[in-house]
Order: C-alpha cells, then structure tokens, then sequence
C-alpha cells in the first residue's frame, strides 16, 4: 500500500469516523454536534486507526478471532495514547471512560475496547472491500488532483486548528498557576491568622502589642501582596471567557472537556472570593 492509497485511506476513514460520532452524540443528546476538533468533516483518529487497522492486519483478514482481538489492541493502543498526550499538553481530559467498568486510567475501557474490535472486522471484512475497488476504478491522474485539493484544505484547517488549541492550552496553564498562585497566598493569610489567634490566646491580652508587632508588619505586607494578586487574577479570569469560535466548538463536541474549563473557572471564583475576605478580616484586626 502506497502514500496515494494511504492518504485516500486516511480521508474517506476520517470523513467516516466523524459521520459515527454525529450519529452517535445526536442519538446520546437528541441534537447535532459537530464532532472531532477539526473545522471540517473529519475525526482524525479515526483515520489514523483505520490506516494501521489496514496496514498491519490484512494478512490475517480471514482470521476472525485473531482479527478481533488484534484491531481492539491497536485502537484501544492509539486511544490511549491519544487522550494521555492530549491530557499532558492541556492539563484536562477530553474524554474520561473512569465511570465505565474496566477502564484504564479513564483513557480506555473494555466496552469500548470491545466495540473497536467488532467494528474494525466489519471494516476489513464488508466495507474496506469497496471502498478500495473504488478507488482503484478512479484514473490515477484525477486521484492525485483530487487529493491534493483535500490535502490542502486538510492542512489550512490543521494549521488554524493548532493555533486554537495552543491558544487553548495558555489558557488551562494561566488559570492553573493562577489558582496555585491563590492558593499559596490564600494559606499564608489563613496560616498567619489563626496562629495569633492561638497565641493570643495562649498569652492573654498583655502580650497583644508584642504579638502583633511581631506579625503586623509582614501581615500587612501579604494583604498588599494580596489584593494586588486578586486584581490580576480578576483580569486573567476575564480574558479566560473570551473564547473563539473553534474554541467553543471544541468545547461542544469535547464535553469533559469543557466541563473542565467551566469546573476550573469556578474554583478559581470562589478562591479569589476567599482570599478577598481573608484579607478585610485581616484588615479587620488591624
């Protein structure tokens, strides 16, 4: 199997692959959702098994029990390393299978493992079949035509598609060193807070004016520190909402993924909204 076959292979797979997903999420939820993260028509991973499925398991298509568990191997080995570097490069999952029994990791599990399985038989068994006595009936001359006009369009949607989802990832990265960054403050406020209350409490209201020259000065300075943090935080949050068109459309046709961002979103609310009464209560005692 040459690159032009391959190519064709990975196109048509692909196309096929998002038409399952949009049947699949418009049983699951009742309305269309365009699938997959590119702009266009197209599941890459899909392509990609489809092509190694193809490639590595023709000799042993009449092999049914070989066949099977062979291609739930292969798609199950590409899911997972799929969603682990997608996991890694965003800090956040775009599919989690840890509710189905059996899973890994929540990457992959054996319902869907197994499903795989049946449908790369049928896949080599009924429709790759014809779908490669098409292809060979096209002139060779009109097939690189065509598929060089894909390709290229292939390649302005990946290339919009990256600068997207790098935007994307600053995002995940921002909100996260963000919330450590709240958090870190968040606990020297609180820490500072209740131990002079113990002390204070431990040494009666004689010892008040040393304790609190002891830990006046550097309370005062974390608060500044502090408010000056919650306003940067406040702004990073803002510009967090600003979303783009594809990003949003990732969003609709990852849900765990945007469930993330949404969860991510939240956490950070209600910590700045902490720290700020953290730092009046510290005011407060001043």
């Amino acid at each position: 199997m040459n690159l032009y076959y391959i190519t064709w292979y990975f196109l048509i797979y692909a196309f096929i692959g998002w038409c399952t997903e949009v049947v699949y999420a418009a049983v699951c939820h009742g309305k269309f959702v365009n699938r997959g993260f590119l702009c266009g028509p197209l599941c890459p991973i899909y392509g990609f098994g489809a092509v190694i499925v193809v490639s590595c398991l023709t000799p042993v298509t009449e092999n049914t029990a070989v066949l099977f568990v062979a291609s739930a191997l292969l798609t199950s080995i590409l899911e997972f390393i799929t969603g682990f570097v997608l996991e890694r490069f965003f800090h956040a999952k775009w599919w989690d299978y840890s509710d189905v029994p059996f899973n890994i990791m929540g990457y992959v599990c054996l319902k869907f493992s197994l499903l795989w399985g049946i449908a790369c038989v049928l896949l080599m068994r009924v429709l790759h079949p014809s779908i490669a006595s098409v292809l060979e009936k096209i002139p060779y001359t009109y097939g690189v035509i065509i598929l060089a006009v894909l390709c290229v369009l292939l390649a302005c949607d990946v290339t919009v598609t990256v600068i997207a989802l790098s935007s994307l990832r600053s995002r995940f990265v921002k909100i996260d060193r963000a919330q450590t960054a709240l958090r870190r403050v968040s606990d020297k406020l609180g820490s500072g807070l209740s131990d002079e209350a113990i002390l204070l409490k431990k040494a009666g209201a004689a010892a008040a004016e040393l304790i609190d020259k002891k830990y006046g000065d550097a309370g005062d300075r974390l608060a500044v520190h502090a408010e000056e943090l919650s306003e940067l935080l406040d702004r990073a949050r803002r510009s967090l909402n600003n979303k783009t068109f594809l990003q949003r459309k990732i969003f609709k046709a990852f849900p765990n993924l945007g469930d993330k961002y949404k969860l991510l979103e939240s956490t950070f609310t209600s910590r700045t909204e902490a720290l700020k009464e953290q730092i009046k209560l510290r005011r407060g005692q001043k």
